[in-house]
């Protein structure tokens, strides 16, 4: 469902009064931020899941669900992984006897995590005490656990700070909140550095689509399982009893109460994880891209509003045929103009809605600037720079409505047209080359997390009725079909698109994907069946 005939909810609490400007927000939800990467957001859209599992509360009436949560931080578990290097060293030290290395290491432990513990140094309780009995003083046993937690962790390449690394969800117990490091003169406090709500916006989709109590029960089965062997490592290196919980906080503002992408990515995620011979641990990078595939779709359906979105041309040569590629990047293009048009058309639909004809006729330049400021903008006792440069008295009324439009549309963080450019390369959407720009273009993972959440583990899929069904789903133009269905003449030829539905089925044979049974029938299959 598009926005129109759509009630838009009433936010929770004060969830929007972060938020200076209130355009994206009202349109789209608060917040989707271009420094989320898109597995970042399946990782917080799990934590949420694990803190409140779907279905515990609803949208009551007109009122967005109320949804406070407070993840485990499991403080000492990630100092284990993540900072203790003490271990690694007394370890490998011939100069310390075995059975003396356990109490070294403890002591090393102890002093290094006190940092970022209040109290005074010269009394330095035993922190990690409650791992003497878990591995029996062996410290052989407990650095294999600590390295096997190592091995779970996601994007070892980036460096951070060891509260804001991860684990791979193979367990509830594996899930760790994003923190700021506590210290002796300051209490450890939640950041919103890589959960920026993006999660608990997918989060509230899937709980306001029809699958909610399958998937919970699915999501319960498949990752959050406290009894696999990843999670109980994690267990024993936890401290659970005296684990410490980020305080609550209300979870963000999605402002459709229904919308055919809810479904459509809680049918996904159900697909995927319904996969009887899929692996726990392969689970991750089909639902993360699937996921932002259809942030994708519900941006292009939302800022559409009435009118059909716009389509996803995506080319699957590499960009070896130019004038095809041109084609998909120039629709890549189009996808962020039309949300940058979007928000002309809601800026100026809201201020008409609000009384701006009858405000402007008045000739009041206070009224004026208190119309556009009470709709749009965050009420501040000192106006900020580009605000004061909005609601200038000294310009005519047009003029600051227009300025109030540019700056919604350059906007930095929580403006979708930048956000499509991040979230679209993290998935596997998009190619970028310099000289050729940026295009959509469909990668080898993403190919095959539309087989796995497509095509049956117990049946195969003619291709062209496939390709179809990534069309009639998501929007994806590929093969001549969906050209036709879309374009009726593309203005690049129908050669070009028989061309890239050949070179599809080529990279998903090589990928052993597909299974020609003659000449003109070929069949996809997904590679768990």
């Amino acid at each position: 469902m598009n926005e129109a005939g759509n009630t838009r909810l009433n936010p929770q609490g004060d969830v929007l009064g972060s938020s200076d400007m209130r355009v994206q927000e009202w349109m789209y939800g608060h917040r989707f931020t271009t420094d989320q990467e898109p597995y970042m957001i399946l990782l917080e859209t799990l934590t949420i899941c694990a803190a409140k599992p779907l279905g515990s509360s609803m949208i009551d009436g007109a009122d967005h669900e109320t949804l406070p949560y407070g993840p485990l931080q499991r403080r000492k578990m990630r100092h284990l992984v993540f900072s203790d290097r003490h271990l690694e060293r007394i370890v490998k030290d011939d100069r310390i006897h075995d059975s003396k290395k356990w109490d070294a290491w403890k002591v090393e432990a102890n002093a290094d995590y006190q940092k970022s513990v209040k109290g005074p140094d010269d009394q330095i309780p035993d922190h990690f005490g409650y791992l003497n009995d878990r591995f029996d003083k062996d410290i052989q046993a407990l650095i294999q656990a600590v390295r096997i937690m190592r091995s779970q962790e996601l994007d070892v390449i980036n460096q951070r700070r060891w509260t804001s690394r991860f684990l791979a969800v193979k367990g509830p117990d594996m899930i760790c909140d994003d923190i700021c490091e506590g210290s002796e003169n300051r209490d450890w406090t939640r950041d919103r550095r890589f959960f920026a709500r993006g999660g608990e916006l997918v989060y509230l989709m899937l709980n306001r689509s029809s699958r909610v109590r399958e998937l919970n029960s699915l999501i319960s089965q498949k990752i959050l399982n406290p009894t696999s062997p990843m999670n109980r490592i994690a267990i024993a290196l936890s401290d659970s009893e005296n684990d410490h919980k980020s305080g609550d906080a209300e979870i963000g503002y999605l402002p459709w109460a229904e919308h055919e992408v809810y479904n459509q990515m809680a049918n996904d995620w159900y697909n995927v994880l319904s996969i009887e011979k899929l692996p726990h641990s392969h689970l991750f990078d089909p639902l993360f891209r699937l996921t932002g595939l259809n942030l994708v779709r519900y941006f292009a359906q939302t800022s559409a509003r009435d009118e059909s979105p716009e389509p996803i041309v995506a080319d699957v040569q590499n960009g070896s045929d130019v004038p095809f590629r041109d084609s998909a990047r120039d629709h890549f293009n189009r996808y962020r103009a039309t949300a940058n048009r979007a928000i002309e058309v809601f800026i100026r639909t809201a201020i008409e809605d609000a009384g701006w004809d009858s405000t402007v006729s008045q000739k009041s330049s206070k009224d004026v600037s208190d119309l556009i400021e009470r709709t749009f903008l965050r009420k501040r006792e000192s106006k900020r720079e580009w605000v004061s440069h909005i609601l200038d008295a000294h310009v005519e009324a047009e003029e600051r409505l227009r300025r109030m439009i540019t700056a919604a549309q350059k906007r930095g963080k929580n403006n979708i047209n930048t956000v499509l450019v991040p979230l679209t390369k993290g998935i596997g959407l998009v190619k970028a080359r310099p000289g050729a720009g940026t295009w959509f273009a469909l990668d080898d993972a993403m190919i095959t997390a539309l087989v796995l959440a497509n095509v049956s583990d117990t049946n195969t899929l003619e291709l062209r009725e496939f390709v179809r069904g990534l069309y009639d789903r998501y929007g994806l133009v590929i093969g001549p079909d969906e050209a036709r269905a879309e374009f009726g003449t593309p203005p690049v030829g129908m050669e070009r698109f028989r061309n890239n539905l050949a070179a599809l089925e080529n990279r998903m044979t090589r990928l052993a994907l597909t299974r020609r049974l003659s000449d003109d029938c070929a069949f996809v299959v997904n590679p768990y069946r």
